[in-house]
């Protein structure tokens, strides 16, 4: 689901690597097993959810229902339904956690993907009967393939998957396979649309229009943010026939189109390419370093709505319905409900000293008839941002996000995580807060009761109101799925792969900083001191009284000291002897060369290589070390076991590594905390000043560049949740470098 990640989603993305997934035992098939398996599950979870049976969806009064879900580590994922009339929720289905892209097919049942793996690709798609509990599947994929988006056409009948398999040496999409194909739900035909083994450009599926063409985005993967290139479309009839939009290419559009639920017009947001005349332009700090036809200055400035009718093409032109004026940006678009109105927040974007955009979050919300071409503005004072649901008859409809840096994937795109849903109302400001129980919902799709447009689902029934199964699901702690490897998925197609000099990053065979029979880790040290293992103590065990390990252990460790494990690696402009005494606030306990008075005297060649006094060739300096306990950091990642080499891989690369330090720091940290196996680590590392009181050296000659980083693991039993780390801007690598990374695992 890359594709439809709209620019404050990828910003959040940016900041967020181990959004991970759990391995929940739930089982899917097509027979009556799976079905009885599912209705098992429901009467298992019946006393925590008071789950209703079976589930109905149904229309609201007024306006509509709003379909969402929930997350739970044991209990899995539950789809819930409120009334935007009455306020109350209730539960629609109860499935397996490993699931994702929910979309509403009719009142009583949903289709979606399942069977999702630690990159969140599904290995089929299925029709789940909330009445009979039957489940059906209409796409199951081969191995080594996952589907990662599906999307369904406005009158149900037809449905749309991309279909990735990563490159097997490198593990990402470039390099890969890519496949597009389209099937009639009712005749459960399958056409291959477009099939893209190891090409530069590549296509994914964004959306249909009512006469059920398919439109698809052009994108190129591992190439930064290389999408939104130019959207074409299909039919079902000529599927493999890509009909370019001209009005559609790349620097014109910065949004996905959304399509009005009357007819084939769509609205997006776009880019005006002007400076001056008192706009704020941002462009981005972290495409300075790139070539101009990579930068998307269109992303980071949404400064136009447009509309554009998909049936005129050649005729009609684009029509901006809301310019770039005061410095404006726009967000969060969307037709109403009856197709009358175009809806969206507005931004106020002014840049900081240090060239970061400050964003004002939606102060206004725009909405323009489409009838007589009049805007109305409702004033937004909420510092909460938002995702608009409908509007229709002066009462708005959003839902107001929950302050984390959470992602949910079971709605139609990946999108921030929501505390609560609010129809207010724009004539008398009154609100009606619904399902606001704080429980990080994610929102799925919005069903209302009187369609104007071409389909209507939904009769005029009231839902069954539950006060109990409201006061029931209170008690229980519900989470968004952290565990879903949303940024894991991201990163394997978006982000640049390092180039690297004939060789590629396997931490399975680099050599490891303490890579000998004599040179303990922190963990093997309190082995060797203690004769315990390097776990958690048992402080109810009588053979460690107050939980202490042994003497040796508190001594050395636990009294204000913790245990560090590194290497430093020098690269002077030409060969040079070089001085380094290192400055800790304890000792260095083991080193390779030793330490002679202190300090190591090193012969350093540009390519990295060290010659010892001894004439001993050696790649790095690896040292282990206590020093002084410094508080965890507050900000880091929260990542499953089987997902370290990704996230690893790529904290390398933010915190400034190259492909040699990288293959090492990967590979040590990845044997290191396979030591202390748990199923989630706490990973993070320390800011610069505190990096400095941890280690720093005296080196002379003065490096010209020093970068340094110190990590901080915590092995977790439970997922808990954290903000995203900062990542300092990286050094360029001019004259005499020397890098250092270090850390610890705090047991």
């Amino acid at each position: 689901m890359f594709s439809r990640l709209s620019v404050s989603n990828l910003r959040i993305f940016v900041v967020l690597v181990g959004v991970l997934i759990l391995a929940i035992g739930f089982s899917w098939g097509t027979s009556d097993n799976s079905s009885k398996t599912d209705n098992n599950t429901t009467s298992q979870n019946e006393n925590v959810f008071n789950l209703p049976s079976p589930g109905v969806l149904t229309g609201g009064k007024n306006n509509g229902s709003i379909v969402f879900g929930l997350w739970s580590a044991n209990l899995g994922t539950q789809i819930r339904v409120t009334n935007t009339s009455q306020g109350s929720d209730y539960t629609l289905a109860q499935l397996p956690a490993n699931i994702k892209d929910v979309h509403v097919l009719s009142n009583n049942k949903l289709l979606f993907i399942a069977n999702t793996d630690s990159i969140d690709h599904g290995k089929e798609i299925v029709i789940y009967d909330t009445k009979t509990y039957q489940t059906e599947q209409i796409v199951q994929v081969e191995e080594g393939r996952g589907i990662d988006d599906i999307v369904l056409s406005p009158d149900k009948k037809f449905i749309a998957w991309w279909e990735v398999k990563f490159d097997s040496k490198t593990n990402v999409l470039k390099g890969g396979e890519s496949k597009v194909f389209i099937q009639n739900l009712e005749e459960k035909m399958t056409k291959l649309v477009v099939d893209e083994s190891q090409s530069v450009e590549m296509h994914y599926p964004l959306f249909f229009d009512w006469e059920n063409r398919l439109y698809l985005d052009a994108f190129k993967p591992n190439q930064g943010r290389q999408y939104y290139l130019g959207i074409s479309f299909v039919t079902y009839d000529s599927p493999t026939v890509l009909n370019p939009i001209s009005q559609l290419t790349k620097g014109k559009f910065s949004s996905q189109p959304i399509l009005s639920p009357l007819d084939n017009k769509v609205v997006y947001t776009g880019f005006d390419g002007k400076d001056g005349n008192g706009k704020t332009i941002f462009y981005n700090p972290l495409e300075k370093s790139l070539k101009e036809e990579l930068r998307r200055p269109e992303l980071d400035n949404p400064n136009q709505v447009i509309l554009l009718d998909l049936d005129n093409l050649a005729s009609d032109q684009e029509k901006i319905i809301a310019g770039s004026e005061n410095n404006q940006q726009y967000r969060n678009l969307i037709f109403s409900s009856d197709g009358k109105y175009v809806v969206y927040a507005i931004f106020h974007i002014s840049l900081l000293p240090s060239g970061k955009p400050n964003i004002v979050y939606s102060h206004k919300i725009g909405i323009y008839s489409l009838d007589n071409g009049e805007t109305i503005y409702l004033d937004d004072n909420s510092p909460a941002p938002k995702i608009i649901i409908d509007y229709k008859d002066n009462q708005l409809i959003y839902g107001e996000t929950e302050g984390s840096t959470s992602i949910g994937n079971l709605g139609e795109t990946y999108s921030s995580t929501l505390r609560s849903f609010v129809v207010s109302n724009a004539q008398d400001k009154s609100k009606l807060n619904l399902a606001g129980t704080n429980r990080k919902m994610q929102f799925i799709s919005y069903e209302p009761y009187q369609k104007s447009g071409k389909l209507n689902l939904f009769s005029q029934t009231t839902q069954p109101t539950i006060e109990k199964n409201r006061k029931s699901l209170e008690l229980v702690e519900l989470i968004v799925p952290d565990t879903k490897n949303v940024e894991n998925r991201l990163n394997s197609q978006n982000n640049p792969i390092k180039p690297a000099a004939n060789q590629t990053l396997n931490p399975d065979v680099s050599p490891t900083p303490s890579e000998c029979s004599d040179c303990p880790t922190c963990c093997e040290l309190v082995v060797q001191l203690c004769g315990t293992p390097c776990d958690w103590v048992d402080y109810s065990d009588p053979n460690y009284p107050n939980g202490r390990r042994c003497d040796a252990y508190e001594n050395h460790v636990a009294l204000g000291y913790k245990c560090y494990d590194s290497p430093l690696y020098l690269y002077p402009q030409k060969t040079s002897s070089v001085n380094i005494k290192p400055k800790v606030s304890h000792r260095i306990y083991y080193s390779n060369p030793q330490l002679k008075d202190q300090s190591w005297e090193i012969t350093a060649s540009p390519n990295g290589q060290l010659v010892t006094t001894s004439g001993e060739y050696i790649g790095r300096i690896d040292y282990n070390y206590f020093s002084q306990n410094a508080s965890p950091p507050s900000r880091g990642l929260i990542v499953e076991a089987a997902q370290l080499k990704s996230v690893l891989n790529d904290y390398a690369l933010k915190v400034g590594l190259n492909e040699r330090e990288a293959n090492d720091f990967i590979s040590f940290w990845i044997k290191e905390l396979n030591k202390v196996p748990s199923p989630y680590y706490f990973i993070s590392h320390y800011d610069k000043e505190t990096a400095s009181k941890i280690m720093s050296f005296d080196i002379n000659p003065r490096p010209d560049t020093f970068i340094q980083v110190i990590m901080y693991f915590k092995p977790l039993k439970y997922l808990m949740s954290f903000e995203a780390p900062d990542f300092e801007k990286i050094p360029d690598r001019t004259g005499f470098t020397a890098v250092d990374w270090s850390g610890k695992i705090d047991l």
